[in-house]
């Protein structure tokens, strides 16, 4: 089978050979450059998360470390720690140098609170006066356990001069992390009874139970001090304790973050969150090869459509030779042969045959017609001397002058008299005569003797002269034109051009001035079988050049009148592209003029709030109106446009549906060219789901997350705020402290959904128990303080006592059981009982403690009190 060369191959055959390299490429790129833009946005989605979970996270760890420290604090506030101190146990413990080991709970332990107390805490140690180990309490084994504690907590005498009682101590003690914890029992005369340490190893369970509230899908982690391995992680299958970090990064994105200062803590460890990439990489392959696959569909049906439509035009084409091929046998006695090539080749070939025989057959009609002018001219010069209607003849007969034909009668009537003509004698003269309208005219006059001795010709020169005056003007004014002006013939050369003209055509192509650049004359050809007459558009080196073409005078020539318009297109491009960037960027983004009236927003404004354009412009925008800028935010926005130009603040604005958006607003003044504002644009960024977040992050730190109620941190925060309000005023508070009576058999008999159910169901009934100022906390498992801010009477806080216990002995249903609990209260006074925060709380749990001594389910004043 012959092979043809590509360049004789069909028209189809040729554009499908490109179609297929076309799409093929396009289809490769598109999945290169989506494939990247894909994964590069998730990996910025997870950083982002990991970012955000990793603040939870070491807040998280951040409580349950302190957790360790209140349950020490509240260990040593109750009244059975000081009745066991004060006996002969402990003071024949501290005769002795024997430790004591304990698996159950001892008696200076509070008797209904154990599991609340020490639920991460692994081992509790009372240390006599000289700082010597006691009793050492294991809340994490049982008896049969064979583990035993690390040797240097049996020994703490060291540890103790750097522990700081405010806060919890991180240290390593035997090649592990420890967090530890201690509080001093003090007798009534100032004495120091014994020495209460809490000690727990930070590994994966402590971790996992710091974390187990967050709801983020991170991992928590403690890595070595040079970052290199994990020691502990709240999720040991997916992180286990050992772990390469560097092998960890193939599959986990990770921020690692460095402990918060713990007083004198000398722990150097560095902690780290872990968040898995896995997911994201099936979802971008997934995205890939589903996106690849329309790609190719929708490349083939391309390919498909395009190869039709090249069979259709090769057709047309094909039957354009046809008739090209016939037209030039049939109409014009051409024989014109078909060439080589594809459909278009074969058409260009005829046509050029077709060209070159009509070239030769213009130039021979040419010369026939030149020799036709030549008798023409002869013909009109004999007319033109017999008729004389140009000249005026003036006649120096028997009779005097006389004018001789119509033209010169008119002349006399205008001048008064011919004599204003005669020349005295010469025989030639140009005269400049002002006639009776005061109009001035120039003229020619000649002497010819066969018109008598003053007879003369007149040819009148004004609309010549002007003419010829206008003429020198024009040609001189091109050739300084800064602009190029250019005449070219029919073949694209130059018969003439000005200074700018020729300095550009030396610029294009140094050795040819002469004659257009091909392309320049392509895009004329063109414009011209077109039948256009706009303007053709050129570009030399880095600026553009529009031509406007004009056909002045003879036709074998145009004008082709230039100007650079490189700064007009530059503009217009970036006018286009800030049109495109303010389509397409994903804020709200409104333009307005200088009275606040809205003239267009893009879809990222109609995408955050739901308007269209039809709903807004036209329109007044509520936020930069001048004429109802009334609101502080609007008085703030002005003031930030005159003082600065611009303002950004952060404001609530609503959706088109009623709803609350919540926006990051930017304000700038445009300036045109001389300094005057002529629009201002508004930006706004949605930030909802931050401040949300924010919110969110708030809360949980200061409010307990069971029952969302206030946590102890910031009910010790609103105490010491009452109490500074009722200094100011000169009144009292109370502080009533609640143990519930009877919850353990309920959480342990039906199990601790219902335990926390009836903790919220409390929470409930208590806050029906008092005004809308006072507090209601939960300060432990199933403990709660209440604070009665301003109150008048003692029965007034009596009252409200009374009502929290009746409150709380009425049954509740929960699981479809009926529960029924009492409680214990403890109240305490203020200025009688304390005069902060702490003194407070600890005195009413002091007195709830006499309650729970004495019988339960009653109240009992501070123990100042009678």
């Amino acid at each position: 089978m012959a092979f043809f060369p590509i360049r004789n191959a069909s028209l189809i055959t040729k554009v499908l050979i490109l179609s297929m390299a076309i799409g093929t490429s396009l289809w490769g790129l598109f999945d290169y450059f989506q494939g990247e833009e894909l994964r590069i946005d998730f990996q910025r989605q997870l950083e982002e998360q990991l970012e955000s979970e990793a603040s939870v996270d070491r807040e998280l760890f951040d409580l349950h470390v302190r957790g360790l420290h209140y349950a020490a604090r509240l260990i040593v506030s109750q009244k059975n720690v000081f009745d066991y101190l004060l006996g002969d146990e402990w003071r024949e413990a501290t005769g002795t140098t024997t430790i004591r080991h304990i698996y159950r709970p001892p008696a200076w332990l509070p008797p209904n609170s154990i599991l609340r107390t020490f639920f991460h805490a692994h081992a509790a140690m009372l240390l006599g006066p000289d700082g010597d180990v006691r009793q050492v309490y294991h809340s994490a084994y049982n008896e049969d356990g064979d583990e035993t504690l690390t040797s240097e907590l049996y020994q703490p005498s060291h540890l103790l001069r750097k522990l700081s009682h405010s806060q919890a101590y991180l240290t390593m003690m035997d090649g592990e992390p420890y967090v530890i914890t201690t509080q001093d029992v003090v007798g009534e005369t100032g004495e120091l009874l014994a020495t209460l340490l809490l000690s727990t190893q930070i590994n994966s369970d402590f971790l996992y139970t710091a974390k187990q509230s967050s709801g983020t899908d991170s991992v928590l982690a403690i890595l070595d001090v040079e970052g290199e391995s994990v020691v502990a992680s709240s999720d040991p299958v997916a992180l286990p304790p050992g772990s390469l970090t560097e092998t960890l990064k193939q599959d986990y994105l990770m921020i690692g973050k460095s402990f918060f200062d713990y007083g004198a803590s000398d722990l150097e460890l560095q902690f780290a969150s872990f968040i898995a990439t896995s997911r994201s990489e099936r979802i971008v392959e997934q995205l890939l090869e589903r996106e690849s696959h329309r790609r190719a569909i929708l490349a083939l049906t391309l390919i498909l459509l395009f190869t039709l439509l090249t069979i259709y035009v090769a057709l047309r084409i094909k039957r354009l030779n046809l008739i090209v091929h016939d037209l030039s046998n049939d109409f014009l006695g051409i024989t014109t042969l078909r060439g080589r090539g594809d459909e278009i080749g074969q058409l260009e070939d005829q046509f050029k045959q077709l060209t070159s025989k009509l070239e030769h057959t213009y130039s021979e009609n040419m010369s026939l017609h030149g020799k036709v002018i030549d008798t023409e001219k002869e013909s009109r010069s004999l007319r033109l001397v017999t008729e004389l209607l140009s000249v005026g003849v003036v006649i120096d007969g028997i009779n005097g002058l006389e004018p001789f034909n119509d033209l010169m009668k008119n002349l006399v009537l205008d001048f008064g008299g011919a004599e204003s003509f005669l020349l005295e004698g010469k025989q030639h003269a140009e005269v400049h005569l002002v006639d009776r309208h005061n109009i001035s005219r120039s003229f020619t006059i000649d002497h010819h003797k066969a018109l008598g001795p003053r007879g003369v010709l007149v040819s009148e020169t004004t609309d010549k002269m002007r003419l010829e005056e206008e003429r020198d003007l024009f040609a001189n004014f091109p050739t300084y034109d800064p602009n190029p002006v250019v005449r070219i013939d029919r073949e694209g050369n130059v018969i003439y051009t000005n200074l700018a003209m020729r300095e550009l055509l030396a610029q294009i192509d140094p050795g040819q001035t002469q004659r257009i650049p091909r392309e320049w004359l392509r895009q004329y050809d063109q414009h011209v079988a077109m039948g256009m007459t706009s303007e053709l558009e050129f570009t030399v080196g880095s600026c553009v050049y529009t031509f406007v073409v004009a056909l002045l005078g003879a036709e074998d020539g145009v004008y082709l009148f230039g100007q650079d318009v490189t700064e007009k297109r530059a503009a217009e491009r970036e006018v286009k592209l800030a049109a495109t960037v303010i389509r397409n960027v994903l804020d709200g983004v409104v333009i307005t003029d200088t009275q606040g009236i809205i003239q267009q927003l893009n879809p990222g404004f109609s995408e955050i709030f739901g308007y269209t354009d039809s709903d807004l412009i036209g329109k007044p925008s509520e936020l930069i109106h001048a004429a109802s800028a009334e609101d502080e935010v609007q008085k703030r926005v002005w003031r930030g446009l005159e003082d600065y130009g611009s303002w950004q603040g952060e404001i609530w604005k609503k959706h088109k549906d009623d709803s609350t958006i919540f926006c990051l607003v930017r304000v700038n003044a445009i300036h045109d060219d001389s300094g005057q504002i002529t629009n201002y644009v508004v930006m706004y960024s949605d930030i909802t789901e931050r401040k949300q977040h924010e919110e969110w992050l708030a809360h949980i730190a200061f409010h307990d997350p069971l029952t969302r109620l206030p946590n102890r941190r910031l009910l010790e925060d609103r105490l010491e705020q009452n109490i500074a309000q009722a200094q100011r005023n000169n009144t009292s508070l109370a502080v009533l402290y609640l143990d519930l009576d009877g919850f353990k058999p309920v959480n342990d008999r039906l199990g601790h959904d219902v335990g926390d159910q009836l903790l919220c169901e409390v929470a409930v009934r208590l806050h029906n128990c008092v005004r809308s100022s006072d507090t209601v906390s939960r300060v432990g498992g199933d403990e709660f303080v209440i604070v009665l801010p301003e109150f008048t009477t003692e029965a007034d806080v009596q009252g409200v006592a009374q009502k929290a216990i009746e409150e709380l002995q009425r049954r509740f249903v929960l699981a479809e059981q009926s529960v029924q609990i009492s409680t214990s209260i403890g109240i305490a006074s203020y200025p009688h009982d304390g005069d902060s925060a702490v003194a407070l709380i600890k005195a009413a749990d002091q007195a709830m403690y006499e309650v729970k001594h004495h019988g339960k389910n009653a109240y009992k004043m501070g123990s100042s009190r009678t």
